[in-house]
């Protein structure tokens, strides 16, 4: 795993240069999910500046009008920004002399932004890359109330899944305890959370079976695929191949699968695409624009994949 804990307390003046780099940031980040939500507070901690934006998974960049003012009215030599690719305001704010840090970990339709470019190696978490470009140590997190092998799994939790954490040493406990600070991030951002795990178990119940992968729909008007993979891990089902319908159709997530497939889906499915959970799950959300793509049309392409 990329993850390496527990990081030991800096020398006073390894510190004293993070706290002043700190200070020198403006962090522009979503708050749509635990590890967003994590990473927005311990910015707080650290002293770092944040834009925070509302939009939903699928951001991106050039959808914050606010975002250029707010930038310049910051007075931020560093700009770094969290899973919101938009290649064109990058480039633009690095020619007007900002130096812009991308923190993702996501592959996109015109993009990869999963994958380190120096190395070729896969990207940890954003939450990893967060920690490890503010120079957070654990020791910090301990002082500011957090406990540190919770944190980093949340950042593991996102990047790989309920697997990661398994192969990172995370006893049934630890891992317990990681879904459930999950849990409560998100009931404590999401109004209806209540309401999409009720959606989901639903849905749960009249899953299906489809050339080997169970295929759950939902037609609830919001996106259940995190209550399901809450489900599946309740269930011991996580590292199942799993298709799951969300919101009649308009977003689709195929989870627990070979890169092939989902490399496969990124070049035949068409709108806002993106991958996950180490290259091993695949999303399309056309409720942003775009003709919706039928959930048969899907599964016949990772049958397609599979020949």
């Amino acid at each position: 795993m990329h993850e390496q804990f527990p990081t030991p307390r800096p020398p006073d003046a390894q510190r004293e240069r993070a706290e002043q780099l700190r200070k020198e940031v403006l962090l522009v980040c979503p708050k749509n999910d635990a590890e967003s939500d994590l990473i927005l507070q311990l910015a707080t901690h650290a002293g770092i500046r944040a834009y925070q934006s509302n939009q939903l998974h699928g951001a991106r960049l050039e959808k914050e009008n606010r975002l250029p003012a707010a930038i310049q009215e910051a007075g931020k030599p560093h700009v770094w920004i969290v899973e919101m690719p938009g290649p064109a305001l990058e480039q633009e704010l690095r020619e007007q002399g900002y130096d812009v840090h991308l923190i993702d970990h996501h592959g996109y339709q015109s993009m990869d932004r999963a994958t380190d470019p120096t190395t070729g190696e896969r990207l940890p978490s954003s939450l990893a890359q967060f920690l490890t470009k503010a120079e957070i140590t654990d020791e910090e997190l301990a002082e500011w109330g957090y406990d540190p092998k919770t944190v980093h799994g949340i950042g593991i939790m996102d990047e790989a899944f309920v697997e990661g954490l398994r192969k990172a040493g995370y006893t049934q406990e630890e891992l317990n305890r990681v879904l459930d600070t999950n849990a409560a991030y998100a009931r404590a951002n999401i109004p209806d959370f209540e309401e999409i795990a009720e959606a989901a178990k639903e849905a749960w119940k009249a899953r299906k079976t489809v050339d080997g992968y169970t295929v759950v729909t939902s037609d609830y008007h919001k996106d259940i695929r995190g209550a399901i993979s809450q489900l599946t891990v309740r269930e011991g089902k996580d590292t199942e191949p799993i298709v799951i319908s969300s919101v009649n159709g308009a977003v689709i997530h195929v989870q627990q699968v070979p890169t092939a497939i989902t490399e496969h889906l990124m070049k035949t499915i068409k709108g806002n695409t993106f991958t996950f959970g180490n290259g091993q799950c695949w999303g399309i959300d056309s409720r942003k624009g775009g003709a919706p793509v039928s959930l048969d049309v899907i599964l016949k392409e990772i049958n397609n994949a599979t020949k």
